[in-house]
């Protein structure tokens, strides 16, 4: 009799082999399953470019292989470099300069990548789409990692290196049923993604009718002019700095150090590093008390504005904001997040928006009562936590899948 999940799990870990299950070069797999070389089902690649209308495709472990943006790609590789690409097929596999860490990517497009990376097929005894998951389950990474080890010294892993593993063959149409459940799974996260992009321009759309006097709209109640003053009129900024990391006892003390890079949520509650009193003494670094606005004024994450819950340090590529009991922080931040997703356009440079103190300090903030901006502010608020749910809700179904990948692809779990 076939044990349950949780007692075939449990028998797995200790080392011991469930009933129905058989002990393979692969590890312990059903009794259906085989131990294959991935040489033995896939086919190495190295068909260089005769087409010169094909994409440049970007190899990439967040979204796999995907068609380069036509600007990127007039930047980035001429005619005669084209040429010397290799192509990839739909359904091919590439084997990314990044894949220790990400695993193997699947492209679901035609074009040409770099002659460095290795590009393969499957064959027909096999469905590609199970080993698109496959091949990005911890279990496959690690044994990956373990096969490469020795040539990691700016070597790319090439198809013999990868074709000398051993991997989980289940029964095709197994690994078919495998595949439509896993790929069920993406589409729910594709369309949780695609309703929040939705809301997010509902919410973009929502700001821009509710902070600005001009849209002829105002929520019921409320009446008399709106002020418009500079944020530098309203508001004191000031920035902070980095402590000398030649100094490495500076980052060994109990004050949090906030960097730009942090600012990609609206709260701020924990940080990467802390410093100590000396470098807060012998650096620019400024503190900052819990509940105050923080922009980040350059690098991946300029524009980004969050609130910090903790008193804490900064760089010198956040700007701290402070304003007197005339002006709801709430509201401020969602004026600011307003006038700075217009700004982003103009001071733009090479793809990344780079502001200073000045350009913020010089953006208009319209004032209406301070119950009128709370009023506002509670329903930006509602609409942020609607978001929010939603993104949790990512989180949770992609943890979902990856339980499921390693119970599914490795026979566990049974379909």
């Amino acid at each position: 009799m076939r044990q349950s999940t949780k007692q075939c799990i449990a028998d797995i870990r200790r080392g011991h082999v469930p009933a129905g299950y058989k002990v393979s070069r692969a590890g312990i797999v059903p009794e259906t399953w085989i131990c294959c070389q991935p040489k033995d089902i896939f086919n190495g690649k190295s068909i260089k470019n005769n087409d010169p209308a094909l994409s440049v495709l970007s190899v990439t472990q967040e979204n796999g292989v995907m068609l380069r943006d036509k600007l990127d790609k007039d930047i980035s590789y001429k005619e005669d470099c084209i040429s010397n690409c290799k192509r990839v097929d739909s359904g091919d596999f590439v084997i990314s300069l990044r894949s220790f860490q990400g695993g193997i990517e699947y492209s679901s497009c035609q074009g040409v990548v770099s002659p460095a990376y290795t590009i393969f097929s499957h064959s027909k005894k096999v469905c590609g789409d199970y080993y698109k998951y496959y091949f990005k389950t911890d279990f496959f990474i690690k044994k990956l990692n373990a096969a490469v080890y020795g040539i990691r010294d700016g070597k790319q892993v090439g198809f013999q290196d990868f074709g000398n593993l051993f991997i989980h063959c289940p029964p095709l149409a197994e690994q078919k049923r495998i595949a439509e459940i896993l790929g069920c799974c993406d589409r729910v996260i594709a369309l949780k993604k695609e309703l929040i992009a939705e809301k997010k321009q509902q919410k973009k759309a929502l700001m821009q009718k509710l902070l600005n006097p001009d849209s002829g709209f105002r929520l019921p109640g409320f009446s008399g002019t709106w002020g418009i003053q500079k944020l530098g009129a309203c508001c004191n900024t000031f920035s902070g700095g980095t402590p000398d990391r030649s100094h490495p006892e500076y980052f060994e003390g109990s004050i949090p150090w906030i960097k730009s890079g942090e600012l990609n949520v609206r709260f701020i509650d924990h940080v990467e590093e802390y410093i100590s009193d000396q470098a807060l003494k012998n650096s620019s670094a400024k503190m900052v008390g819990a509940n105050t606005l923080l922009v980040a004024l350059y690098g991946a994450t300029a524009g980004a504005i969050a609130i910090t819950r903790i008193n804490a340090a900064i760089n010198q590529a956040i700007l701290a904001i402070t304003h007197d009991e005339s002006i709801d922080q709430m509201f401020l931040m969602y004026s600011l997040q307003n006038q700075i997703d217009f700004a982003i356009s103009k001071y733009t440079q090479g793809g990344q928006p780079n502001f200073n103190a000045a350009i913020i300090r010089a953006l208009p903030i319209h004032t209406p009562s301070i119950d009128e901006q709370q009023a506002i502010a509670s329903i930006l608020s509602a609409s942020d936590k609607e978001i929010d749910l939603l993104e949790q809700e990512i989180s949770q179904q992609q943890q979902k899948k990856k339980s499921l990948m390693q119970l599914l692809l490795t026979g566990i779990v049974r379909v």
